[in-house]
């Protein structure tokens, strides 16, 4: 006979207590995107640095550059175009260059 915490009637009563505390931290979808919610100085954290990202993206397409190089690892060399665009504007904004050291080591820009 099993005991009651191998039944599959307390594993999904534990499977939604769980997700029922989960969700109370991390706050309903509503109100995640309610602005009042928000905080207002990392959301303009974000979308200076997606602004800085599409400029950077709209410059190469009027360029006509290709967005990526062959090896975007760190140890290269030539981590390709788009990258090494980033990286020449990060020496003059110190944000684009705390994003891009918290990147992973493999940079795939997909």
């Amino acid at each position: 006979m099993k005991s009651h915490s191998d039944t599959d009637v307390h594993k999904e009563a534990e499977i939604a207590r769980v997700t029922w505390t989960y969700v109370q931290k991390v706050r309903r979808v509503d109100q995640q995107l309610d602005p009042s919610y928000l905080d207002k100085k990392l959301v303009s954290e974000h979308k200076q640095h997606l602004l800085t990202v599409l400029d950077v993206i709209l410059f190469r397409v009027e360029q006509k550059i290709a967005l990526r190089g062959d090896d975007e690892s760190k140890e290269s060399l030539n981590k390709g175009n788009f990258f090494e665009l980033l990286t020449l504007l990060s020496k003059y904004d110190k944000s684009i260059q705390e994003r891009l050291d918290k990147l992973p080591k493999m940079r795939k820009m997909i």
